[in-house]
């Protein structure tokens, strides 16, 4: 199966799901204007990976902001990786957040509750002195 990647944009995520090594990421802001449009492909995708599953996958979460919409359609992924894990697949979720931004958190503190057929790790990072250590 084929690696689906998207590059990010202002208003959606990078979207990087390999099969080959497990590693799915979803990083960046999901604001869409249409967060149905944007997610639709990504979902057919991972119908086409419920039919054959990788031996693991590690969904690495890594929002700055998500909408209304986006958060729905975020736990359809999720939804999908029950399904996958149902076949056989180990699945984790990393949701990484900013140490300064509890609310996003608590978001994922909330979906892994939603999903608690998955196990959640979660990683906090200090995004403020990770920018002032990038190279210009």
């Amino acid at each position: 199966m084929e690696i689906l990647y998207r590059e990010p944009t202002n208003v959606t995520p990078l979207i990087s799901f390999n099969p080959k090594n497990g590693e799915f990421v979803i990083e960046g802001r999901s604001i869409p204007e249409n967060a149905e449009m944007f997610y639709s492909s990504i979902l057919g995708w991972l119908d086409c990976v419920c039919e054959e599953p990788p031996v693991k996958i590690v969904l690495n979460v890594k929002l700055e902001f998500l909408n209304i919409a986006s958060s729905k359609r975020l736990l359809f992924i999720l939804y999908k990786m029950i399904e996958v894990q149902e076949k056989g697949c180990r699945v984790m979720v990393r949701w990484c957040y900013d140490e300064r931004d509890l609310d996003m958190l608590e978001v994922g503190e909330d979906y892994a509750t939603m999903v608690s057929e998955i196990p959640f790790e979660f990683l906090a990072y200090d995004a403020k002195s990770m920018k002032s250590n990038l190279k210009v």
